[in-house]
């Protein structure tokens, strides 16, 4: 999740200051659901316009990945089944090692896929390969994030507070009974004193 820092704008105001996100989800809280937005196009009842602090999901293109049955297979014998929802078939997609190929609907990973792994024991994941895509934040000096603590079991398929801090996001502390405000800066930070 990203924050528009930036002033009020048109939507594609955020495809055109970085060309390399495909989609956009914003959550309307007055008609409790979400809106989307995709570069160049108008989708009904779609997100149009961007406001300061509003929080945004993400896809960022990429390459094409990499195959499913090569990635996985650096668990070893540990893998169960792995599963990854396709938001526009509204399915989830699977794999499991040796099931049938036709069985197998998860074919191939991108970079920033978020994925469920069942696995008959604890294992790293190393993920080599090419640099990620990179994204510029026109204008952004700082990028704010709100993940849970592990403990939160509502909160499932969020982010985790010591996967921000590992990444060099700072704690602001609680926002709310689950939540951590956090930032990390983009830029040179600001004195202590003019933080807000």
């Amino acid at each position: 999740m990203a924050a528009w820092l930036g002033e009020d704008a048109p939507v594609q105001a955020l495809f055109d200051a970085a060309p390399e996100i495909e989609y956009a989800i914003a959550w309307d809280a007055e008609a409790q659901r979400e809106r989307r937005a995709r570069p160049r196009s108008i989708l009904r009842d779609g997100l149009t316009r961007l406001t300061t602090g509003m929080g945004l999901w993400l896809l960022v293109g990429g390459d094409d990945g990499v195959l499913a049955a090569e990635a996985f297979a650096r668990f070893g014998g540990n893998l169960v089944a792995a599963s990854r929802w396709n938001a526009e078939t509204q399915r989830h997609e699977r794999y499991r090692p040796g099931a049938p190929g036709e069985a197998n609907t998860l074919r191939a990973l991108r970079p920033g896929d978020a994925i469920e792994v069942e696995l008959t024991s604890d294992a790293r994941w190393w993920q080599p390969g090419g640099a990620p895509t990179p994204v510029t934040f026109a204008g952004a000096d700082a990028i704010e994030g709100y993940p849970v603590d592990p403990e939160s079991p509502s909160y499932r398929f969020m982010g985790r507070r010591p996967m921000f801090l590992a990444a060099g996001f700072e704690d602001l502390g609680p926002a709310g009974k689950r939540r951590h405000a956090m930032r990390r800066w983009l830029r040179e930070p600001p004195a202590a004193d003019a933080r807000a």
